[in-house]
């Protein structure tokens, strides 16, 4: 197995523990949905700030090769944006399953910018990933099929798949020509400057004194989670997309829902946390069909 592939497992892996701790800070310590973006602005543009300023004390800082970086950090600003609006306006288990698209989208870019060859069976392992994680994300408890797809909230989030995928496809742009560390860090400033941008008014500003005020527990939950799980994931998927194709890189990234699901369940029962997930006999053979499919895809991915 490619080294890339194990790479990008383990930042999948991490991927579903960064929405654990999310899940919990807004179950539990925020009123609004702008205040944990703008915590996360405040975190990743001074990580930023402080990791380019260390890089530049034992390797040459060149400012031309940031564009790629500093774009592709917006897009996923712009994109974890979107999802964050959608999924607060919307039932999680209804919006959720139209994100899990972006594999396809980027496979398409790939093919098209990047002139990546992609053997047919590699598209169906795309393909059935994004079912599996599409699958194992969706509620089949209630009508799920009679809600109306073709609307503002679904709309927005085939536009998040699309500002992902190409997030995607300008990280691997930027990593042809500068160093991970530097891409990284221009990323994270970036995904902070966007969030901030968007997200800092008056009611995000109340909500963050009052933490600060109570001394919320939830500063330490945003804290851990941003400065060290979602900078290893992110660092990690680079790395990732520097060794590997980046369609089906983002392919092995989108399993991060069959993480998030082991980790809920393990969650649930270890500390007895309730973060929206039902189990019953159903869900459970759904969840299990579901990763039958996700593996299948990666074997296909990876043979």
């Amino acid at each position: 197995m490619d080294n890339w592939v194990i790479i990008a497992l383990f930042s999948s892996a991490v991927s579903g523990l960064v929405s654990i701790f999310d899940k919990t800070v807004l179950y539990r310590y925020v009123t609004n949905s702008h205040t944990l973006p703008v915590i996360i602005a405040l975190i990743q543009m001074t990580f930023g700030i402080v990791t380019i300023l260390i890089v530049s004390t034992f390797e040459a800082i060149q400012l031309q090769y940031f564009f790629w970086p500093f774009i592709a950090g917006a897009l996923f600003g712009l994109q974890g944006h979107l999802f964050l609006k959608v999924t607060f306006s919307n039932e999680v288990t209804r919006t959720v399953p139209f994100s899990q698209i972006y594999p396809i989208f980027t496979a398409f870019f790939a093919l098209l910018f990047l002139d990546e060859n992609i053997l047919l069976y590699q598209w169906a392992g795309i393909i059935l990933v994004v079912i599996g994680a599409i699958l194992i994300v969706m509620d089949f408890s209630g009508d799920f099929w009679k809600i109306k797809i073709i609307d503002k909230a679904f709309g927005l989030l085939i536009i998040g798949s699309l500002l992902y995928s190409a997030a995607n496809i300008t990280s691997k742009l930027a990593v042809e020509e500068a160093s991970i560390i530097q891409v990284h860090a221009v990323r994270m400033f970036a995904l902070g400057f966007i969030f901030f941008l968007l997200n800092f008014r008056r009611d995000s500003y109340l909500d963050l004194k009052n933490m600060i005020q109570s001394k919320s527990k939830g500063f330490l939950f945003v804290f851990g989670n941003e400065v060290v799980l979602v900078n290893i994931h992110f660092y990690f998927a680079l790395l990732a997309l520097s060794l590997g194709p980046v369609s089906l890189v983002t392919a092995i990234l989108s399993v991060r829902s069959l993480f998030l699901l082991l980790f809920t369940i393990l969650v649930s029962v270890l500390f007895k946390w309730s973060l929206g997930e039902s189990i019953t006999p159903k869900i459970i053979l759904i969840k299990a069909l579901s990763t039958t499919i996700i593996v299948v895809g990666l074997v296909l991915l990876v043979i």
